[in-house]
């Protein structure tokens, strides 16, 4: 299964290797788009994973702030997670079952232009709900506030 954040426009991050805790799909920091990140200086103590740092993601212009965060030094219990990155805030998470589409310099298909991604099968662009892309569905967290 392939997980997908992304707000305003932009991916932030897809993977197929997150962590799940607590609902939160936690991605690995390669899998994710930092130069969409700045650092804050927010931090939050959970009693069993430990001290989370955040981060405010920035697309065209627009901050949506603290809505990144990770455990850089989690507790051993929340060892998994050390220096993967989770989203809220209104950044969407989805997931699908079909494989992680990369781009021709390796990053996740949401980074490239619409007018270079093509379906090998029928030779046409892809859009919102057409071939690869239509196969996504939104995560609800209504504990979180969002779905």
């Amino acid at each position: 299964m392939t997980v997908r954040a992304s707000w305003n426009g932009a991916v932030l991050a897809e993977s197929d290797r997150t962590v799940v805790v607590e609902g939160n799909h936690y991605f690995p920091p390669e899998d994710v788009r930092t130069d969409l990140l700045e650092p804050s200086d927010t931090h939050t103590t959970c009693p069993w994973k430990g001290v989370a740092s955040y981060h405010s993601v920035v697309v065209d212009g627009e901050r949506n702030a603290d809505a990144a965060w990770s455990y850089p030094e989690p507790k051993e219990a929340a060892a998994q997670i050390a220096g993967r990155i989770a989203f809220w805030h209104g950044v969407e998470v989805s997931e699908s079952k079909a494989p992680r589409v990369v781009g021709t310099r390796g990053e996740p298909s949401g980074h490239l232009p619409a007018s270079r991604c093509r379906s090998k099968a029928t030779g046409r662009r892809h859009v919102d709900g057409d071939g690869a892309h239509s196969n996504w569905r939104r995560i609800s967290r209504p504990d979180i506030g969002f779905g």
